[in-house]
């Protein structure tokens, strides 16, 4: 313990695996395909694997193949863990970014960190072990150490039982909808993820704490986030809306330009219809974003947050290869000005929408 001091009460964090903490989801439809095809069940899309990922493997097979039972469930169950367990051996699959450092980060503050999961005791060590994250973990629960699955408190209320930790004390993260109804049956904080296998409806519907895009905002929840220029997290919001907004005026202003140099032209119309119907694509594109960061900027569970935190990693990645691909356009020869006069005003056009869009968040979140 590092001596940090913390205003969360959290001590004990109980993790899901698959999902969460490990991108399994390839490993797991494969070696159910290969399965399939070995027993030689129905075809069953990869969709309704996934639906399967968090639930025990038998309430899995039920919701796929409701007919397979007695020997031949034993038998596909037999198949399944062989193929699974060879494929790890080979096939190791990535944590989800920023996991091991949060991880680490818990740990070095003196929080006790432990994984509930529908898979295996014995398949979870081994993934926490070639994953190089088994340090990090106090104590592991699988489908075999527990009567009742998710989403069932058991494992949260074993957990808690065994290493002598109070329901106040307690935090559930997890990417599906049973982790989250787990913990709250037990009386502890859950913490949906949103870069597993659920939709995210399912996740908002289940009533999680918190929602978050990236394990590092973990740290803040538990009060370990040292902000960097921190502001008031409803000025993220205001931050969107120059980050959107300001480029999209310069891009429509460009667009304008480009239209005004061909004017008249015997195919404007053709422009204009090019321009509507880039703006009504690109509003469909940004609505999404607009709505996902504006969810997860008022969902920061504290007043003040780093400046920077207004958009995720994969948001900025987004925002400069978008910036640095408008500006190349502009150098490359042979574009022509009808290019520019008709999908600049449409790309411009959305872009201070959705800047003005945040800009109304942040005026009704400061009301």
């Amino acid at each position: 313990m590092t001596g940090i001091t913390r205003k969360d009460m959290t001590k004990l964090v109980v993790f899901d695996f698959d999902g969460t903490l490990g991108d399994t989801r390839a490993n797991i439809v494969k070696a159910m395909q290969d399965a399939m095809h070995a027993e030689g069940l129905p075809e069953v899309s990869e969709a309704a694997i996934v639906s399967t990922i968090g639930v025990p493997l038998e309430k899995g097979l039920e919701m796929l193949w409701p007919e397979l039972r007695g020997e031949k469930r034993a038998a596909f169950i037999t198949t399944y863990r062989r193929i699974f367990e060879e494929d790890r051996k080979t096939h190791i699959p990535p944590l989800f970014p920023n996991v091991k450092e949060t991880l680490r980060s818990l740990k070095e503050a003196g929080l006790v960190l432990t994984v509930a999961s529908s898979r295996l005791s014995d398949s979870l060590k081994g993934f926490l072990h070639d994953m190089e994250i088994d340090r990090y973990i106090s104590y592991v629960l699988g489908a075999d150490n527990v009567t009742k699955a998710k989403p069932d408190p058991e494992p949260v209320l074993k957990t808690m039982r065994e290493l002598g930790f109070r329901p106040d004390e307690t935090m559930v993260v997890g990417d599906m909808a049973v982790d989250v109804l787990m913990g709250k049956r037990a009386g502890a904080r859950a913490v949906a993820v949103t870069w597993g296998n659920a939709v995210l409806s399912e996740l908002e519907n289940s009533g999680p704490d918190f929602i978050i895009g990236d394990m590092s905002e973990l740290k803040a929840i538990v009060g370990l986030d040292n902000s960097i220029l921190p502001v008031a997290k409803r000025h993220l919001l205001l931050a969107n809306a120059i980050v959107w907004g300001g480029p999209g005026i310069k891009v429509l202003v460009t667009g304008i330009q480009s239209y005004l140099a061909i004017w008249p032209s015997k195919i404007i119309i053709w422009l204009a219809l090019g321009t509507v119907a880039t703006i009504a694509v690109f509003n469909w594109m940004f609505s999404f974003f607009v709505k996902k960061y504006t969810r997860r900027i008022l969902a920061f569970p504290e007043e003040k947050k780093s400046l920077f935190a207004f958009l995720p990693v994969k948001g900025w990645i987004m925002v400069i290869f978008f910036m640095c691909l408008g500006i190349s356009l502009k150098f490359i020869p042979g574009v022509p000005t009808e290019f520019f006069a008709s999908f600049y005003p449409g790309l411009g056009t959305a872009l201070v929408v959705a800047g003005a869009t945040f800009l109304a968040h942040w005026i009704k979140a400061a009301q």
